[in-house]
């Protein structure tokens, strides 16, 4: 950015450009400590995928005004450039390959040990528009990262037997 300029905040956006997510209003989602664009890549992502997306009515799954300052979650001093997301159950993996065709997502992380809106076991994706020069992957599973050196593609595997399962009816929905 040049000197003078400053990110947009997703408040100061219109709800019009990002008509798929309302939840994000009505979850009070903090969106003054959010940059627009991940609001924005979230609707472009929605419009791609095809598939109901729930963002995460956490507010830490959007902005965090403590832990790591390292995590794209972080918001002091700076705005969020990450958000947390439920896709369509059952079709995560389609999400998370969806994302990747946005070239401004560069991290995606899958995570195996959460539960939805409705209490039930439900897989989240993170994505964030960090800035670096390759994309970074991981997936959580029991608090435990994976990133594609050590044991994803178990985790990934993992995935997409719950996925199938998710769109077979051999899922059940229980709480983690």
């Amino acid at each position: 950015m040049g000197k003078g300029s400053r990110k947009m905040k997703a408040s100061e956006l219109d709800e019009k450009q990002y008509p798929n997510f309302p939840e994000l209003i009505d979850f009070n989602i903090p969106l003054n400590f959010i940059d627009a664009e991940v609001v924005l890549k979230l609707q472009e992502l929605r419009e791609m995928f095809g598939f109901p997306i729930l963002p995460s009515p956490i507010e830490e799954g959007w902005a965090r005004k403590n832990g790591s300052k390292d995590s794209q979650h972080y918001a002091v001093d700076r705005l969020s450039t990450a958000g947390d997301i439920f896709p369509e159950r059952g079709y995560i993996i389609d999400c998370w390959l969806t994302a990747q065709q946005i070239p401004e997502i560069m991290g995606l992380g899958l995570y195996l040990d959460t539960n939805g809106i409705d209490g039930n076991f439900w897989p989240m994706m993170h994505f964030d528009l960090r800035k670096t020069s390759k994309r970074v992957f991981w997936i959580r599973e029991n608090g435990k990262y994976y990133y594609l050196k050590n044991h994803f593609w178990h985790y990934f595997n993992k995935l997409v037997n719950i996925d199938k399962e998710f769109r077979d009816g051999t899922r059940t929905l229980r709480p983690r």
